[in-house]
């Protein structure tokens, strides 16, 4: 959690019907497993997804998380 709460803003993605907020560290020396970031709410939930994985994964996990919570 602290690794996206002090990763720069990279604007918001729409994605599935959901707004996520994306959080890059990718050019940071050393930015862990948390590299990127996507974070979206749903009702009381906050849903984070982290990782180093590309930006098309990234899109097609939010997408179907966002098609579960619908």
């Amino acid at each position: 959690a602290d690794q996206v709460r002090s990763a720069p803003g990279a604007g918001t993605e729409r994605i599935g019907g959901l707004t996520w907020a994306a959080y890059d560290r990718r050019d940071v020396d050393d930015p862990g497993n948390v590299e990127y970031a996507l974070v979206t709410t749903s009702g009381a939930s906050t849903i984070v997804l982290g990782g180093t994985a590309s930006d098309e994964e990234f899109a097609v996990l939010a997408a179907a998380i966002a098609k579960e919570l619908s």
